[in-house]
C-alpha cells in the first residue's frame, strides 16, 4: 500500500490524512450547493462541514478507544500520540449528526432542513476517506482467494476498501438524483441512514472485524438498529404526509 503520498522537506503527507481532507472539502461543497438551492447562507456549508468534521472525529476516536478499552486502560498516552489512527466510523456518524444538529439550533434553521443538506455529501466524502484507508491498508477484509483479493497483512484478502468506496458513491449517486423529488424535508436524511446501513450490514460480512453477538459484528449490529428505525419513521412521516 501506500501510507506516505510524499513528503516536502520534513513534512510528510500521509495518504490517509490527505483523502480523509479531501473527502471533507468535497462534502463541504456539496453542501454549499445545496445551501444555495435552498436559498440559505452558503457560508453555513462551511460552519456544517467544520463542526461535523470536529464532532465526527472525536466521536469516532472515542468509538475506538472504548472498543478496545481493554489496551487504552493501560496506555492512556496513546490516545494523544496516536491520535491519527484508529477511528470507527459509526460513532463519527453519531457525533457529527449532533454537530449538525447544533448548529441548526444555534442558526436558527430548520433541522430537518439542514440534515438533508447534508445527506448526499455523507456518502461522497466517506467515498473518498475510503480511498485513503485503501492506500494506508486498514480496514482490510477477510481472507480470501477470489481473483480481485488485495494482498495485506500477509494473506490476500477482500478489498473491503472498495466495497465500502463502491457503496458509499452509489448511495451519493441515488440520493443525488432523487433530492429534488423528496416532497417532505428529513425524509431524505432518513433514506440515507437506511441505504448505508443495510450496504454496511452487507460489506460486514466480509470485513476482517470480531464478532460481537449473534455471529454479526459491532457494526452490524448498529446498522440493524439504524436501518429499522430509519425505515419506521419514514413509514410513520409517509402515514402523515402521505407522500415521501
Amino acid at each position: 500500500m501506500y501510507p506516505t503520498l510524499f513528503k516536502i522537506g520534513n513534512i510528510t503527507i500521509h495518504s490517509y490524512g490527505f483523502m480523509v481532507a479531501l473527502g471533507c472539502l468535497l462534502a463541504i461543497f456539496i453542501i454549499y450547493l445545496e445551501s444555495k438551492r435552498k436559498g440559505l447562507d452558503p457560508n453555513l456549508a462551511l460552519d456544517l462541514g467544520l463542526t461535523a468534521m470536529i464532532c465526527g472525529t472525536l466521536g469516532s476516536k472515542l468509538n475506538f478507544v472504548i472498543r478496545n478499552w481493554s489496551y487504552y486502560s493501560g496506555n492512556p498516552i496513546e490516545i494523544l500520540l496516536g491520535f491519527g489512527q484508529g477511528f470507527i466510523f459509526y460513532g463519527g456518524l453519531v457525533s457529527g449528526v449532533l454537530g449538525v444538529v447544533l448548529v441548526s439550533y444555534f442558526k436558527r434553521i430548520s433541522i430537518k432542513t439542514v440534515t438533508d443538506m447534508c445527506a448526499p455529501a455523507l456518502p461522497l466524502g466517506h467515498a473518498i476517506g475510503r480511498i485513503g484507508c485503501l492506500l494506508r491498508g486498514c480496514c482490510y477484509g477477510k481472507i480470501t482467494d477470489l481473483p480481485w483479493a488485495i494482498h495485506l497483512e500477509g494473506a490476500f484478502r477482500h478489498p473491503t476498501q472498495i466495497y465500502h468506496f463502491s457503496h458509499n458513491l452509489l448511495i451519493f449517486i441515488f440520493l443525488w438524483l432523487i433530492r429534488k423529488r423528496i416532497k417532505v424535508e428529513g425524509n431524505l436524511i432518513l433514506i440515507y441512514f437506511m441505504l448505508y446501513g443495510l450496504a454496511r450490514f452487507i460489506t460486514e460480512f466480509f470485513r476482517d472485524n470480531p464478532i460481537f453477538v449473534w455471529n454479526l459484528t459491532g457494526s452490524q449490529i448498529f446498522s440493524i438498529v439504524i436501518f429499522f428505525t430509519s425505515f419506521i419513521f419514514l413509514m410513520y412521516r409517509y402515514r402523515i404526509y402521505k407522500k415521501i
